[in-house]
């Protein structure tokens, strides 16, 4: 899944502070920073003049926490400087474009902590 392949890619890059990324929930009372990640990829693939394109692309949303929301909004910043326009190779799949399509700060009353949330597009192939 190109999702895990995607965490591992941000986990193993020295240029990003947040080092816990949580599918849908995190934990009771992680340590910040912190990331809660969930997707949708009910997307139909590219038509291309030949039919077909290989290429399919997936919305993830990527929620980054702190207590503090300038240290939320910065964490996420780290976070768009290694994806946004990223094209190459990750994991076993062919990343052909990322798009941040959207931001959002927050409070989330639950744990008391500031989130900026990203919604990006990426466009892949296997």
């Amino acid at each position: 899944m190109i999702q895990s392949d995607l965490i591992s890619y941000l986990l193993n890059n020295s240029s990003i502070t947040v080092s816990a990324f949580y599918p849908s929930v995190a934990p009771t009372d992680p340590a910040t920073p912190f990331a809660v990640w969930s997707t949708n990829d009910n997307r139909s693939p590219f038509d291309g003049f030949d039919g077909v394109s290989e290429l399919k692309e997936i919305d993830i949303q990527m929620d980054v926490f702190h207590a503090d929301p300038s240290s939320a909004s910065a964490y996420a910043s780290e976070i768009i400087a290694q994806l946004e326009n990223f094209t190459g190779t990750m994991g076993s799949y062919y990343v052909d474009l990322i798009r941040v399509t959207s931001q959002q700060d927050g409070f989330e009353n639950v744990t008391n902590l500031y989130f900026h949330s990203l919604l990006f597009t990426l466009t892949y192939r296997n």
